[in-house]
């Protein structure tokens, strides 16, 4: 007799068989399946799976705007918000002082960057990159004689997140219902090694994204800390060192600006959740605390504008615009706006094309205590030659007086009322 070709040989197969169906399936079912059907020796399953996942949950925008949530938590107000933060800079630019100054301010309830009021919380702070030695003396150096807050918790080692990282992180927030904020130094350390075939854009924003989620589940502020590329961009956010995976999954980005060799810094802040800003601030080399100073642009203006003070004091002779900029390294059309502005502001007079200081009290001869100081000459009582043009004005009257020699009204600059020219200069 002829086996059936789909019949078992041992009657305990053939048993097992037909309690799991296939058995049936193969000895019953004759006809022969579609070309895209499983094969007929292989299992199939006609019912849904147990484990599938729920759908998406979608509601309509009315009930959306219905809805009422808490405002987002913030570290440090209007830096750092819930949520996931980058906090970039080049090495060894103080990115891990500026951490480190963040998390003892909020664990004693104090001031971040020496401005901003925090609220006192639990702060975790995985210093990855440094030993407890070291620790030690930088907190010595930051905490400047207060006592070392119990709620700031301090590790130099912590698992990748391939070897549970991230499920630490979820026991510790658990277990330190008010932690407030985490800071990660150095993203790389505990992100650990990358995949030789992984997708690099796919392997960033899955890295980044993984820290994000316990941040947004734990509503508190994580702030990793990374580096800047090499090469400069146009687009602040370009200088984060990876793909744009990092950028893309970050809630907020910080990067961190120094020129070598000098003090202040610049914070240039892009967010979901916080306006952009670029602030200035100020490194101190004792204490080794940062310094908030103010809006960047307002900062640069004022230490241009100390600058070019400085530099008409000790001329000689007034300056142009050209030899400003060349005096200083800056670039000329700058130079001439910011010139136009401490015109109209009474910072420096203008004349001929070229800039000094308005003139000031004579002092009182230091070999004879009687003479009295000379008052202060307005800008309109000049009435000697000025940038090689000579004529009356008379700034005691106001009214027109012309020059005897060349018959005109006005000198270049100075109006005929006798007052400097204060709405326009000559290029």
């Amino acid at each position: 007799m002829t086996a059936h070709p789909h019949a078992a040989s041992d009657p305990t197969e053939s048993i097992r068989l037909l309690r799991s169906g296939s058995a049936n399936k193969r000895q019953h079912d004759h006809t022969p399946p579609p070309d895209d059907a499983p094969p007929v020796d292989e299992p199939f399953d006609d019912d849904p799976r147990s484990d599938t996942s729920p759908g998406p949950v979608i509601i309509t925008a009315a009930d959306l705007m219905r809805k009422e949530f808490a405002e987002p938590r913030w570290a440090v107000p209007g830096i750092f918000p819930e949520g996931m933060t980058l906090l970039v800079g080049s090495p060894k630019l103080g990115k891990s002082w500026l951490g480190l100054n963040v998390a003892v301010a909020i664990a004693l309830g104090g001031r971040a960057v020496g401005k901003i009021p925090v609220d006192q919380g639990d702060v975790l702070y995985l210093a990855l990159e440094d030993t407890e030695r070291r620790l030690q003396e930088r907190l010595e150096t930051t905490l400047q004689g207060h006592a070392a807050p119990a709620s700031l918790h301090i590790t130099t080692a912590w698992p990748t997140l391939a070897d549970g990282g991230m499920a630490h992180l979820r026991a510790w927030l658990a277990s330190h219902p008010g932690a407030r904020l985490v800071i990660i130094d150095t993203f790389q350390k505990i992100r650990g090694p990358v995949g030789t075939n992984q997708n690099l854009y796919a392997g960033d924003y899955s890295a980044a994204g993984e820290i994000k989620r316990v941040a947004d589940q734990y509503g508190v502020a994580v702030v990793l800390v990374h580096h800047t590329r090499k090469a400069e961009a146009a687009d602040p956010l370009d200088m984060v060192s990876g793909t744009n995976g990092l950028a893309g999954a970050a809630d907020t980005i910080c990067i961190l600006k120094r020129e070598v060799g000098r003090a202040d810094a610049t914070l240039y802040i892009r967010g979901r959740d916080v306006p952009e800003a670029d602030h200035a601030l100020s490194f101190d080399p004792v204490t080794c605390c940062w310094t908030l100073l103010g809006d960047a642009a307002v900062y640069r203006t004022s230490e241009e504008r100390k600058a070019i003070i400085d530099l008409l004091r000790d001329a000689p002779d007034p300056m142009t615009p050209k030899a400003i900029a060349d005096a200083l390294s800056t670039k000329p059309a700058n130079t001439r706006y910011l010139l136009h502005r401490m015109v109209k502001d009474g910072v420096v007079v203008g004349i001929g094309g070229a800039y000094h200081l308005p003139f000031t009290a004579n002092t009182t001869n230091a070999t004879n205590g009687t003479n009295t100081a000379n008052t202060a000459n307005a800008q309109r009582d000049m009435s000697l030659s000025v940038s090689g043009v000579s004529g009356g004005v008379s700034g005691a009257d106001g009214q027109k007086r012309a020059n005897p020699r060349t018959k005109r009204r006005s000198v270049s600059g100075v109006s005929g009322e006798g007052q400097a020219g204060d709405d326009h200069f000559t290029r």
